[in-house]
Order: C-alpha cells, then structure tokens, then sequence
C-alpha cells in the first residue's frame, strides 16, 4: 500500500469518527467534519488526477486554500477570548481570500504550488501560538488533555510548522535535484497523517468541552 493511501485511511477514518461523534462536538469542531469531508474529496481527486489520469492537480488546492483557512480562521475565532485577536482573525479573512485569488489569477499558474501556502502557514501557527498562550494564563483547571482544540491545535502547529520550512526547503532544492525534492515532499505526507490523527483524537477526547 503506498504512503498516499495511508494518508488517505486516516483522513477517512477520522472523518467517520468525527461523524459518529457529531452531535456530542461543539459546533466549530463540528465544522471540521465538514472541513475533512472536502479534504477527503479534494485530496482524493488530486490523486486520482496526478497518478490515474496523469495531469497536474495543483487548481485544486488553489481552490481549496482559502476554504480551509476560512474553516480554521473560524475555529480559531470561536474559542480565542481576547477581542482585539478576534478583530485581527476577522480582517484576516477577507484579506486571505482577496489575495489568494489576485495571485491565483494574476500572478502564477494553476499548475503552481499556490503562494499564498506560506501565508496560509503562517497565520495558523500564530493561532495555534495564541490559543496555547490562552491556555496557559488560564486560572480555570482543567485537563488539558480532554480538551479537543489542544489536540487539533498540536497538530496544526507541527503540521504547518513542518511544511512551513519544508516547503521552503524543496522550492530551493527542485532548482538543483528534483528527484531529492521529490523523496522531501513525502515528508508532507507524514505531517499530514500525523495532523488527522490529532483530528482522531479531537473527537474522542472529550465532549462538549469548550476552553
């Protein structure tokens, strides 16, 4: 079985999973369900794409950027407290999608690896880096443990952590080998496995718990 298929297991089985826990999650966490449904879907298709059919995949995830970062921009709204962050999380939105689809248009190839990846990157790490933060001011106890956004969180924050310098990485070794940028990209696949096995254990960890 290749590592693609793997990766493509997990995001269903944690799907399923959210699916059968649905109505115990709270609604933003209830929307990634949602949100994996149309990451099963697009990844799915851009396999089939790119190894059945033999064409380039990469206008899909032009398309699917901006819906996955108003999806998480919403998580993350939902559960900060601090209102000057959330203003920040709201204007961020609009931005990301103006942008996204100026450079998607304008500025590069649907065939390209999309720019606005880094962004993307980097703005969820700063949510996940503001949500830990949140939580560790906290007065309230609480098992951090049974808390489904820390573990979604953790895996945002390795996930886009790790693509974040390896995506960097491989635009600058492609130059050079493009069979080592090759073998480098499946790294990504690892983080994402890694990422919706957070997911798996978001869902079952707790429920109804809102921090």
């Amino acid at each position: 079985m290749k590592l693609q298929q793997i990766y493509l297991g997990v995001v269903l089985l944690a799907f399923l999973i959210g699916l059968l826990n649905f109505k115990s999650l709270v609604f933003s966490v209830r929307l990634l369900c949602v949100l994996l449904g149309i990451v099963f879907i697009v990844e799915t298709s851009g396999y089939t794409l790119r190894e059945v059919i033999g064409i380039n995949n990469q206008f899909l995830f032009h398309i699917y950027g901006p819906i996955e970062y108003m999806f998480l921009s919403y998580l993350y709204y939902s559960h900060l407290k601090s209102q000057s962050q959330k203003k920040f999380i709201l204007l961020s939105i609009p931005l990301f999608l103006l942008l996204s689809i100026s450079t998607s248009l304008f500025f590069q190839e649907l065939t390209e690896t999309p720019y606005n990846f880094l962004l993307r990157c980097f703005l969820i790490i700063l949510f996940c880096l503001l949500y830990f933060a949140q939580l560790y001011k906290s007065s309230e106890v609480f098992d951090i443990y049974r808390i489904p956004l820390f573990w979604i969180s953790v895996g945002h924050f390795i996930f886009y952590g790790g693509s974040f310098f390896l995506m960097g990485l491989i635009d600058e070794i492609e130059k050079i080998d493009i069979g080592i940028a090759k073998s480098l990209f499946q790294i990504n696949t690892y983080l994402n496995i890694f990422l919706y096995s957070m997911f798996i254990i978001a869902f079952t960890c707790n429920r109804k718990k809102r921090v």
